[in-house]
């Protein structure tokens, strides 16, 4: 299982904080080689996850790079894995996803496209300040289709606020003295239409945002050549460090409130259901037989590699992630294979997570050698954190966790007290989401859940049962997580 990361962007979206680099088309080939150096470097440690052998090119923007960087990418990594993977998928630009790019990646053996789509409305997108349109959107979505592709994802964005119009010009120019288009000026009107008017009536911002987003589910719901097999959701984030959090600290751009995001995303929920999708997780729905393989794993907890800059690994019980610079990671890298031509000894990229050592070199409390001088981080994980991550994972998904699992690691009472305040949901074990069985108020003579009679040939046997948080209550399912942990 290994992940790869493709540290480049032709621009940057005014929401992302993400690590990633301007892309000069000089910059491909020094960091494939690198990335073919750190793949030899690390050939046991993909062997050793390829018990689920999947591939998930991400970014970043990975079709910025050349054609020819890809190639050579997926032929160092073939000699290991076989290049039969059981899903390898590639996420892509729309802007950058021709017929003949799309014929590429099929030919390449890409299994599955992940589009960044975010939207269909073009005022949307600038201020997002994505390069693509509405329009070419959906080209690029038939191009794939056509070459072929049965099996693709599209993201979309819901939750987006509003411009305040009196600070708009400044955030315009601001934007743009920290480069987040690079010459593309943030458009002054709201991503719904035009910017609102200093304290404008909430209303016709909800109305605003809500239209809009009606709009993005019915384009995607009737695209040409059908409706995608997969479709990601997230609500839009103000993270620190992007261009859009500067907006909202300086007052120049509103949030929705929790209440309008949430209508938006029941209303996803709803359609998509409508549609014959399933909602697996809590931003993640597909078409029966097309959940993300590779994403899935990551919830189950599965070992897997990360390649590339910024990029995560762990090992079952250990992860660690290299640097989130471009100059560094590749400065480890070859380090990392300069110690093994001269010592002849194969290990794991070195890294450390203590200032200390990295003074003295000393060996680190997490058994990593720091004799190369550039180092990466990592940390073991406590039985704790194992358990903190067990949950909080498996609370994400439609199968939640079995609940004699959960009693152990939760207790009882908590769990019961849950169970009936209608915040967790009992379903048999491996359901589909729609088999949740109700709650019913404890009966003395009937039980909420109810046993096959016992008969004297054959002794009663309990059903096994997960417990999940139900569908309408996953907007706030960070909360009931922490409550629960």
């Amino acid at each position: 299982m290994i992940y790869l990361h493709v540290p480049f962007c032709r621009t940057f979206c005014t929401y992302c904080s993400f690590y990633s680099e301007r892309f000069r088309l000089q910059d491909a080939e020094p960091y494939v080689e690198a990335l073919l150096q750190e793949i030899g470097r690390r050939e046991e440690e993909i062997r050793n996850t390829l018990a689920l052998n999947t591939l998930y090119i991400g970014g970043g923007t990975p079709s910025v790079l050349p054609p020819s960087a890809l190639e050579r990418i997926a032929q160092a990594l073939s000699r290991l894995t076989g290049g039969q993977y059981e899903e390898f998928t590639m996420e892509v630009n729309p802007d950058d996803v021709t017929a003949e790019y799309a014929a590429f990646l099929k030919e390449l053996g890409v299994t599955r496209v992940s589009m960044g789509v975010q939207s269909f409305d073009d005022a949307a997108l600038k201020r997002m300040a994505r390069r693509h349109t509405a329009e070419g959107a959906v080209r690029s979505y038939v191009a794939l289709r056509e070459a072929g592709f049965d099996n693709i994802s599209l993201d979309l964005i819901f939750g987006r606020g509003t411009m305040v119009a009196d600070r708009a010009a400044g955030a315009i120019a601001e934007a743009a003295e920290s480069e987040a288009l690079e010459g593309e000026a943030l458009e002054g009107e709201a991503p719904e239409g035009e910017a609102l008017e200093g304290e404008a009536l909430e209303g016709e911002a909800l109305a605003r945002s809500q239209a809009a987003w009606t709009r993005d589910l019915d384009v995607l719901l009737s695209l040409p050549g059908g409706p995608p097999e997969h479709v990601s959701a997230y609500q839009l984030s103000i993270e620190e460090g992007s261009a859009l959090y500067q907006m909202v600290e300086k007052g120049r751009y509103r949030e929705l409130s929790d209440e309008a995001c949430e209508r938006q995303y029941l209303m996803l929920c709803e359609r998509l259901a409508e549609a014959g999708y399933e909602h697996y997780e809590i931003s993640n729905f597909a078409r029966p037989g097309y959940r993300a393989i590779h994403n899935s794993a990551y919830w189950s907890g599965a070992p897997y590699v990360g390649l590339g800059p910024a990029a995560h690994s762990y090992d079952g019980s250990k992860r660690r992630w290299n640097p989130d610079s471009l100059e560094k990671w590749a400065q480890t890298v070859y380090s990392s294979t300069a110690s093994v031509k001269k010592t002849g000894k194969s290990r794991p990229i070195e890294c450390c997570s203590t200032a200390l050592v990295k003074k003295t070199a000393e060996i680190c409390p997490n058994e990593c050698r720091t004799d190369v001088g550039v180092l990466c981080d990592c940390e073991t994980l406590t039985a704790e954190q194992k358990r903190t991550e067990r949950i909080m994972l498996s609370m994400r998904t439609c199968d939640g966790i079995p609940e004699s699992e959960l009693r152990t690691l939760c207790g009882d009472e908590k769990v019961e007290e849950m169970l009936r305040g209608g915040l967790l949901e009992r379903i048999a074990a491996q359901s589909h989401p729609a088999a949740a069985i109700s709650q019913q108020p404890a009966n003395p003579q009937q039980p909420a859940i109810s046993q096959q009679p016992a008969t004297p040939q054959q002794p009663a046997t309990p059903r096994p049962f997960s417990i999940r948080i139900p569908e309408r209550k996953w907007f706030v399912g960070d909360a009931i997580v922490s409550d629960l942990l």
